[in-house]
């Protein structure tokens, strides 16, 4: 705890010689010129103590770029974002405090220590003799490939129709959780393989809010409605192709069914 100006000045008269020129009266002339002295003596012991919380990544304020320039930030994890001063000390706080680790507990301390709760999934193949009904089935390559789970209540931004512009995301989630997740990929063992999920009220595992309607009625769609998914889904539909179909019959469950065509 720093000491008052008072407490200055009381250790300075208390360094006086006696006698009468040595007044200790508040009116005093000496008085007056040690309370000058011992107010600048309080100013430099207040700085020493904020010298004190400066040191500590957590709390540093007016050393926040002092810390950075010594830990090398920001760096590939946070060179892209704007970050809050409070986000700019938890980056500087993990470097510094960063032991290395490529077990669970490890990466789900790193995600603790931005605020965030997360888990860990490993998968693994089907092994013939080894594998029960039930069991999800995979290649043999699933041993390479971990997920990393972080539950959150932020809602994601959306682009929406007549808004986003072209090379903006689908879906943005804010630059700490990104950094959480660039420091996964950077510290994941390197023959791994790492998937991302989020968890939370904004991130459900059905359509967006961009999805949130289905007919009140079955519905026929002709003509340019052809059985192919639109530049937005992009995915392999194994070896069937579906051709000659004209007509495309939406039914209330959202199910499509070809009414016309061949496999």
């Amino acid at each position: 705890m720093a000491r008052s100006s008072k407490d200055y000045l009381r250790l300075l008269q208390s360094l006086l010689p006696r006698g009468k020129v040595w007044s200790r009266a508040i009116a005093a002339r000496l008085t007056e010129y040690l309370y000058a002295e011992a107010d600048e003596l309080a100013r430099i012991d207040d700085r020493a103590q904020v010298l004190l919380r400066e040191r500590n990544t957590l709390y540093t304020t007016e050393l926040i770029e002092d810390h950075e320039f010594e830990l090398a930030l920001p760096d590939e994890c946070t060179r892209d974002y704007t970050l809050s001063l409070n986000e700019r000390r938890l980056s500087a706080n993990s470097k510094l405090t960063a032991t290395g680790g490529q077990s669970k507990p490890y990466f789900i301390a790193i995600a603790a220590k931005y605020g965030y709760t997360a888990t860990i999934t490993e998968h693994t193949p089907a092994w013939c003799g080894l594998a029960a009904c039930g069991d999800p089935i995979g290649p043999t390559a699933n041993i390479f490939y971990w997920t990393l789970t972080i539950f959150t209540d932020e809602t994601p931004i959306i682009a929406r129709c007549g808004e986003a512009a072209c090379g903006d995301a689908l879906q943005k989630v804010s630059d700490l959780i990104n950094t959480v997740f660039c420091f996964a990929n950077k510290y994941k063992p390197a023959h791994t393989i790492l998937n991302i999920a989020l968890q939370g009220a904004g991130f459900s595992s059905g359509f967006d809010t961009g999805f949130d309607s289905l007919p009140s009625q079955t519905i026929v769609f002709l003509g340019g409605f052809d059985v192919g998914f639109s530049f937005g889904f992009d995915i392999n539909l194994s070896n069937y192709l579906i051709t000659e179909s004209n007509d495309i019959l939406i039914t209330e469950s959202g199910v499509m069914i070809v009414t016309e065509g061949t496999v």
